[in-house]
């Protein structure tokens, strides 16, 4: 039975990580009981003030020049929930006539990311009159009272228990709510893939990825619509492929990875998003915290993590002999395995359906999709996928994956 997935699964080879500049969001912020509310929003204020601060301190102290984008994010979406608990508490205990106080303590993060009552939502990018329309079909029996934004929530949240669930990984799940609308639901998703495909879509009109059709979050959980693409993962299907189709795979990406490397770059800088910053997907995910305009970033941006005991000396070397400068910057995919790329088995030929995934994807050097399509390689397990590698569409670069093999074993 065929299934789908969009470009924002979650099945990557190392699940995404936010990258929180070396700091812990505390999980234990629970304003004590107090015979007002409005004394447990003031508390609630004071100790994300100090904890914010104590963080920010901290990242700072180990990098000067580090992005507080991520640990702004992550206590934005948590005061967001939290804030918006204590006033539906309060505002239901006036409409009870009870005295207006609160628990001894919040709910846990898990009953908050399920709480019907936070009223705190954020569209994180412009929904498609595709998705409002969705929306608006949907009949829900609510009762009276219920703000906008709460009744847009609970439609939202009915749409995904009753949708088709595609895939679930790493705490996010995959659901078809519409014939031609997927939604991504999870925690602290990476929303930097919207720019990529929405860049995709506006220079060619032909690459099969899917359209981004806009996010919004709360509750702490974001909601990624996009269109869907009909086709089973090339991961299931691969081994149960003669090898007259898994060429017939091979050529057919080769012509959509030249298409790919073939368009226009959305930033003169490296990377992708808004502004664009560069991402290094291995055991963890590593982000730039400064702009990358050219290789030699990049290659400094590669070295900017490197383990405790690595003289500087080495690391210089390794800078100025082993790591280039001369390649061209193309478009990439980063994550190009065959559990992302989408195909239809009919009737004994093989068609590639779409590439999905693209949280990696951005403006790299072209030897970086080769190496990164042979990050999950395993000397121990069998698998023929990387004797089709379409290197034809992506190059060959052999040395640098060698390279990137060093890499691993001296950053963190």
């Amino acid at each position: 039975m065929k299934h789908s997935r969009d470009s924002s699964s979650a099945d990557t080879a190392h699940p995404p990580k936010r990258h929180t500049s070396g700091t812990h969001l505390p999980d234990n912020v629970s304003p004590v009981a107090t015979p007002s509310g409005s004394a447990a929003l003031r508390k609630l204020n004071k100790q994300y003030q100090l904890n914010f601060h104590n963080d920010c301190n901290k990242a700072l102290e180990q990098d000067a020049e580090v992005d507080l984008g991520p640990l702004f994010n992550s206590y934005r979406l948590k005061y967001l929930r939290l804030r918006g608990i204590l006033q539906d508490q309060r505002s239901q205990s006036g409409q009870s006539g009870q005295d207006d106080s609160l628990s001894q303590s919040l709910p846990s993060n898990k009953h908050i990311n399920r709480s019907p009552h936070c009223t705190s939502a954020v569209i994180t990018h412009p929904l498609d009159p595709q998705v409002k329309a969705v929306m608006e079909s949907e009949i829900l029996r609510e009762p009276a009272g219920k703000s906008d934004e709460q009744i847009m929530m609970s439609k939202i949240d009915a749409m995904v228990k009753r949708g088709k669930k595609l895939s679930a990984s790493g705490g996010r799940t995959v659901t078809q709510i519409h014939s031609n609308i997927v939604v991504k639901t999870g925690q602290g998703l990476d929303l930097n893939e919207v720019a990529i495909m929405e860049h995709i879509h506006r220079v060619s009109k032909s690459f099969p990825s899917p359209q981004p059709l806009g996010s919004i979050t709360y509750n702490g959980m974001t909601h990624l619509f996009m269109t869907f693409i009909e086709g089973t993962s090339l991961q299931e299907l691969w081994p149960s492929l003669s090898a007259d189709l898994k060429t017939s795979v091979r050529d057919q990406l080769n012509t959509i990875l030249k298409n790919l490397r073939s368009l226009p770059l959305p930033s003169s800088q490296l990377g992708s998003g808004d502004p664009p910053r560069c991402k290094d997907v291995r055991r963890s995910v590593r982000c730039s915290s400064v702009p990358i305009h050219n290789e030699d970033d990049f290659n400094n941006f590669l070295l900017s993590t490197m383990k405790p005991r690595i003289a500087q000396t080495y690391k210089e070397f390794v800078r100025t002999t082993c790591l280039h400068s001369r390649h061209r910057i193309v478009m990439t995919h980063g994550d190009f395995h065959p559990r992302n790329i989408l195909a239809e088995l009919h009737d004994g030929h093989v068609k590639i359906k779409g590439i999905v995934d693209w949280e990696a994807g951005g403006s790299y050097p072209e030897y970086w999709e080769y190496v990164k399509s042979l990050n999950t390689m395993s000397s121990v397990e069998e698998d023929d996928w990387y004797h089709y590698l379409p290197v034809i569409g992506m190059g060959e670069y052999c040395n640098e994956w060698a390279m990137d093999l060093l890499l691993e074993t001296l950053v963190t």
